[in-house]
């Protein structure tokens, strides 16, 4: 990499790193300030009332103020869940460019979550439905019986936690590209059919790009797609890199030089063919020995005439990176 590119993408990282400590720093406060604010809120608000004068007078703007309370900290709640997806973006951003430099930062050897779960999306998930549950409570406190009211405050507490879990898995595992690229596997599907006054995609070219694209939803779909004498060709300078001759040493040797492996995901994105060969790009997530990548790569695939898999070729577009993983 050139001194001037290297010294453009410091500028940048150096940019990225603001904008999140900027974003992280001002979560952390929120969610500091907004249970001690809501709870020295609604001590002040329910405290008049234990005179009996001041309760009658005071029970009939309980509800709207609750409600008032339970609006804005809603509103609060969504800017958090754009945030969670905005840092999530910077982190996925400073990871890149922290492979490209070729450092060890603070993206690449971010914490992993605590038993797969606890992370900072998820303290918000526990934060802004409890704030959310009390600001119900205070709102139908004095309208319902008192197994009405706290029923209500319990379910809000229990879909605002579901609703946060659900989006922290959602980003975590990105099922957002997945869930878009099966669309566009469907429309793709749907545009290929026959159509009047239109050539049809041969046959075999079809049986061809569904072999291809079923050997990436899992390791039983790869298998069965893969030639007997298929022959593999890995770029690349660590311990996996090479040429792998033969069904075993694809589906046994090369695997066991990339374990341990936490987690392993591509992310399917173009298929192009011509004839017997077909060219494809995705995005390949990893986990090894708590280092992490994400980049982009393809697969140059010759096939044979039955649809399998006979000789294939890897590229991505930081090899530097994927050494780097593989020789820690």
């Amino acid at each position: 990499m050139s001194d001037e590119k290297n010294e453009n993408l410091k500028a940048v990282y150096q940019q990225l790193c603001d904008s999140y400590r900027a974003i992280d720093d001002f979560r952390t406060k929120l969610l500091g300030f907004l249970p001690l604010a809501t709870g020295g809120g609604i001590f002040l608000l329910l405290g008049p009332l234990s005179d009996q004068k001041t309760s009658v007078l005071a029970q009939p703007y309980m509800a709207p103020v609750g409600a008032f309370g339970f609006v804005i900290t809603l509103g609060l709640f969504c800017y958090e869940l754009y945030a969670i997806k905005k840092c999530g973006s910077l982190i996925e951003a400073g990871r890149q460019i922290e492979g490209r430099l070729h450092v060890a930062g603070q993206f690449l050897n971010r914490p992993r979550e605590v038993a797969f779960l606890i992370n900072e999306p998820f303290a918000a998930g526990i934060i802004y439905p409890a704030v959310l549950a009390a600001w119900t409570y205070l709102a139908f406190r004095f309208r319902q019986p008192a197994a009405n009211y706290s029923m209500k405050a319990i379910i809000v507490f229990i879909v605002g936690f579901a609703v946060s879990v659900i989006y922290n898995l959602w980003l975590k595992f990105n099922l957002g590209s997945r869930l878009n690229r099966w669309l566009r596997l469907r429309l793709r599907k749907c545009h290929a059919q026959p159509a009047i006054g239109r050539r049809a995609m041969a046959e075999q070219d079809q049986r061809n790009l569904q072999n291809v694209r079923l050997i990436y939803t899992d390791h039983e779909a790869e298998r069965a797609n893969i030639a007997p004498d298929i022959v593999w060709h890995v770029p690349g300078h660590n311990p996996v890199s090479g040429i792998y001759n033969g069904f075993k040493e694809y589906t046994h040797t090369m695997p066991k030089r990339m374990e341990p492996l936490t987690y392993w995901d591509r992310t399917l994105e173009e298929v192009m063919i011509n004839g017997n060969y077909v060219m494809t790009t995705f995005r390949l997530q990893g986990e090894r020995k708590d280092k992490t990548i994400d980049l982009r790569g393809g697969h140059l695939m010759r096939l044979t005439d039955k649809g399998q898999v006979v000789e294939g070729w890897d590229f991505t577009d930081n090899q530097d990176a994927l050494d780097e993983f593989f020789s820690t």
